[in-house]
């Protein structure tokens, strides 16, 4: 019977050199791929919420600001202002969009 012999074969210093910097360049181009992916991802969630805020239908709150509430004689509008929005948001549409809407008042 004949014995097998096996040869294992041993990249060489400069082989092995070669793959490392390879191995690290994917890494650092992963790593890049992947900041820039979430810097896409911060940027859109920022301009939705930028879009959403300006095209909010407040004319629920506008509506009862204008012709309802500050018609009332003595009203004021930090009185009427959450009057306001609590009666819309209770009729299940946006009321204020922010503490400093107080739709021209």
């Amino acid at each position: 019977m004949q014995a097998k012999t096996f040869s294992h074969i041993h990249p060489s210093s400069r082989q092995r050199g070669a793959v490392a910097s390879t191995e690290k360049t994917q890494m650092a181009n992963t790593k890049a791929v992947a900041v820039a992916l979430l810097w896409v991802m911060v940027l859109s969630v920022a301009a939705v919420d930028a879009v959403s805020y300006t095209t909010v239908d407040n004319s629920c709150y506008c509506l009862c600001m204008v012709e309802r509430c500050m018609l009332t004689p003595g009203a004021t509008r930090e009185a009427c202002a959450p009057a306001c929005d609590e009666g819309c948001i209770k009729a299940g549409l946006h009321g204020r969009i922010d503490e400093h809407d107080f739709c021209g008042y």
